[in-house]
């Protein structure tokens, strides 16, 4: 399936070309895929590099995978937005309007009117760049570098695109390393815990800085989830926004529950709130409260407290930090956190490792100065004994 031929006149650099034809599409969608070859004598026969293009085409056209070549990738774009990001129930709002806006402000704009068959690594390399000079963050090139990736391999499943260029060294972002959050002291979560008891965000801050929750984790918890004899708090579910769904419980991030164990301040708190039903959210009672109200109150109190710019979020990483400076070992942080894989804790907090090794080697380098300096002084001693 497809065909090489020649043109009969030279080209203005006196080169001759040859063009190597594929049929893709059906129907009224059918076309073809013209490329060039240049070679610098005309011959009888084809060229090498017009035979390897054909095998190569024909080779991306097989087992089915014939997309049209008049889709473009504001074409595709539209189409992943509405056929999988707004129709699939695992993405809650938020992650659904993060890939809408990634889509409009930077994808389309930057290569929407390329089309799909045309397009190339070099494009999406340019792309990048350009976005790194308005200037944004390499963490979020990342982000779209991602949504880009995952657009176009759902493209391929579904027969539109027969490559993923995103996979091409030279379209790929570098990774970034991830950014020192800013995060509260044991000491400054427990003074946090005292200031804010008896408001409504006391509960939602005693979740997130004793079992390191995100905040949908936080607000899904029930009551029958708190364990205060046992001294465990369990992760079973996660409250998120679905487009068109409102707010609905999910599994926890990381794809199962988990245990995470009690520590003595939570269950004084726990015990001491009134009984509720098992069924009862812990932040709320009946009806969870809302992800966009704990937002809101803790915004509140960073100001009404005085405290540095920080995320909710950032507690879950203040827990974190807490644990491994008390000799939690990665792994076991990795399974109390809900990760999948202990490289992601490893890679989050790898400047949590490396402060903890400076300590570890300042310690040493303590202990040998001091045992050196006790060596030092028996050895005077022992002279001046021996003197006498």
């Amino acid at each position: 399936m497809g065909s090489i031929s020649k043109t009969p006149r030279a080209n203005k650099d006196g080169t001759y070309s040859w063009h190597v034809t594929v049929p893709v599409g059906y129907g009224r969608h059918a076309g073809r895929i013209v490329r060039s070859v240049r070679v610098a004598k005309l011959t009888k026969h084809p060229p090498q590099k017009a035979r390897d293009l054909l095998t190569h085409l024909q080779q991306q056209a097989e087992g089915g995978v014939i997309p049209s070549h008049k889709l473009t990738m504001g074409d595709l774009f539209t189409r992943w937005l509405t056929e999988w990001v707004d129709d699939d129930e695992r993405y809650e709002q938020a992650s659904q309007d993060a890939y809408h806006s990634t889509v409009e402000i930077y994808l389309r704009e930057s290569i929407g009117h390329i089309r799909i068959l045309s397009l190339q690594p070099t494009h999406v390399a340019e792309m990048w760049r350009n976005i790194r000079a308005l200037p944004r963050a390499l963490s979020s090139v990342r982000r779209y570098y991602a949504a880009l990736h995952l657009c176009l391999n759902w493209g391929i499943q579904h027969g539109l695109v027969l490559r993923n260029v995103c996979d091409m060294e030279i379209a790929k972002v570098p990774n970034a390393r991830h950014e020192e959050r800013p995060v509260l002291t044991l000491k400054q979560m427990l003074a946090l815990l005292f200031r804010v008891r008896g408001t409504e965000m006391a509960l939602p801050i005693l979740i997130a800085i004793s079992a390191g929750t995100r905040r949908g984790e936080a607000i899904g918890m029930k009551w029958g989830d708190v364990d205060v004899i046992g001294r465990r708090i369990m992760v079973r579910r996660s409250l998120r926004r679905s487009k068109g769904h409102g707010l609905v419980e999910k599994w926890p991030k990381g794809g199962k529950p988990r245990i995470v164990p009690m520590p003595e301040f939570a269950a004084a708190v726990f015990a001491s709130c009134p009984k509720k039903s098992d069924n009862w959210y812990v932040c709320g009672g009946e009806k969870p409260m809302t992800p966009e109200r704990v937002s809101k109150g803790w915004r509140e109190l960073l100001v009404t407290l005085e405290l540095p710019p920080m995320r909710f979020h950032d507690l879950r990483h203040s827990y974190s930090v807490a644990m491994l400076e008390a000799g939690v070992d990665m792994k076991t942080l990795s399974e109390m956190l809900g990760h999948r894989q202990m490289a992601t804790t490893s890679e989050i907090y790898a400047h949590v490792s490396e402060r903890m090794r400076e300590r570890s080697v300042a310690a040493l380098n303590q202990a040998v100065a001091d045992a050196a300096a006790q060596t030092a002084c028996a050895s005077a001693d022992n002279s001046v004994t021996s003197t006498g």
